[in-house]
């Protein structure tokens, strides 16, 4: 399989800076790693806090177990609403370091590919 494809494949689907460890730019696909984690842990977080208020709501009896009712009220009733800018920012950030550990592996693998 051509080197870049692997590469564009392993960033996509596996991680940020999968490509990277796969090229052996260790100390790269890291810092793409952990650029990303960070931010998606925040993201996490937040989407678990959401997901255990509407559990704990159906197990009170306060919403019916459908999934339209559960949405309508995780949408109505968020846990802390002062956090969606900061939340939204973090899955911005969390995409833009995906998208540039896409981007980064690509270049080096074609830059590899030409030294061949």
């Amino acid at each position: 399989m051509n080197l870049p494809i692997i590469c564009i494949l392993l960033s996509a689907f596996a991680f940020p800076g999968a490509a990277h460890f796969y090229l052996k730019r260790i100390k790269i696909g890291a810092l793409l790693l952990t650029c990303f984690c960070i931010p998606f842990y925040f993201v996490l977080g937040f989407l678990i806090d959401q997901l255990f208020m509407v559990y704990h709501a159906v197990f009170a009896f306060k919403v019916e177990p459908s999934l339209s009712a559960m949405f309508w009220y995780m949408f109505n009733n968020f846990v802390d609403e002062s956090e969606i800018p900061f939340i939204k920012s973090a899955a911005y950030y969390s995409l833009g370091f995906w998208i540039i550990g896409i981007t980064d592996s690509l270049r080096l693998a074609l830059k590899e590919n030409k030294l061949r």
